[in-house]
């Protein structure tokens, strides 16, 4: 995972979280500071295919800045990618 550097307020970004190896279906889950991300206001997950989910920020604020991670999971267990969102002040 990683998000562009020179974000700044009110920009919108997006971090794709992509699983290489293992069987399918998977199941994705974003977290923000440890705790979970649903779709609301200005945060939006998709899944792109079976093994492709997408975090998108619309639109940026202070409280956007944090520690993202995107945790992976099948039948076999779960692996977890992160990426810390800072932004120019």
């Amino acid at each position: 995972l990683h998000f562009p550097s020179q974000l700044q307020i009110g920009m919108r970004t997006s971090v794709m979280c992509t699983v290489i190896d293992g069987d399918s279906p998977f199941e994705f889950l974003w977290f923000k500071d440890g705790r979970q991300l649903n779709s609301k206001d200005s945060i939006k997950i998709e899944k792109a295919n079976d093994f492709t989910s997408f975090l998108t920020i619309t639109t940026l604020d202070v409280g956007s800045v944090g520690n993202y991670t995107c945790r992976a999971s099948n039948a076999a267990g779960y692996d977890e990618k992160y990426a810390i969102l800072n932004m120019k002040v």
